[in-house]
Formats: C-alpha cells, structure tokens, sequence
C-alpha cells in the first residue's frame, strides 16, 4: 500500500487551504494589539481620576481643617480680648502671629484685634492663615461686639 502525503504547501495557489493561517494571524494580531491598548488607556483613565480624586479630597480636608483652627482660634482670641479689656481699660488691641500649630497646616495664623476708644469699648477680631510662601489662604469674617459701660483712662 502506498501513502500519499498531501500538505497545504503542495496545493495549487487557486485551492481554499492555500495561506489560510497566514491570513488569519494577522487580524487577529491587529484586533489584539486594539484591544490591549483599548484596556491600557482605560486603565490609565481610570488611575488618573482615582488619584485625582484623592489629591481632591486632601486638599478639601485640609482647607477645612484651615477653616475650623481659624474660626476656633478667633472665638478664644476675641474672648481673651474681651477679657483684656476688662483688665486694663487702655487695652487698645494687639496681632499675634502663631506659626507651626498643626502638622497639616504648617503656615502661620495671624490674629490681630482692635479696640475702639469710645464710651462703648467696640472689639473688633480677625485671623487670617498664611501658607509657608505668605500666601493668603484664609480669611476669617471680622468679629465684632460691644462692651457696654467701657470707659477709656484717655
């Protein structure tokens, strides 16, 4: 009995085996590449917002944290005013400059209070948060209130 061998290389142009794997490694090695660079540039699209948003959500708490120290700081330092005042009637205000409070806001927090010099002692406070480059960052609403029956040495 004799064998005969039939390869696809053995076969006239015309017939339908003739390159069929040499066609078909190509698409498929374009669809792949699309694909895999498709899923490269949705994950960096997705890296880049994830560590956007955590960058975000840091500068908001500490912009928050900024904001509550401040306003905290002006409630004491309007009452130790109001307290210096009580003191000493020539009291007539003062700037504090506090560096350093907090590790999350390393700038310097500047408190200054003026003291009007009429019958009715008016106190005025403002904070105001400077970042390391003296940057204004934040700025406290002005509080104000009157101390009645202030009489001033003058």
């Amino acid at each position: 009995m004799t064998r005969i061998n039939i390869s696809s290389r053995s076969l006239p142009p015309s017939s339908p085996r003739c390159g069929r794997r040499f066609r078909r490694s190509h698409p498929r090695r374009g669809a792949a590449l699309i694909i895999a660079m498709v899923l490269l540039l949705l994950v960096g699209v997705i890296s880049a917002a994830i560590i956007h948003g955590f960058f975000q959500d840091r500068r908001e708490r500490t912009q928050t944290l900024i904001k509550t120290q401040a306003n905290l700081l002006q409630e004491d330092y309007h009452r130790c005013a109001k307290e210096r005042l009580t003191a000493s009637p020539d009291f007539t205000g003062e700037t504090l400059k506090l560096t350093g409070i907090s590790d999350s806001a390393p700038g310097t927090f500047e408190l200054s209070s003026v003291v009007s010099p009429s019958g009715d002692a008016v106190i005025s406070t403002e904070v105001r948060y400077y970042d390391e480059n003296d940057k204004l960052i934040y700025s406290a609403d002005t509080k104000v209130s009157k101390e009645a029956n202030h009489v001033s040495k003058n």
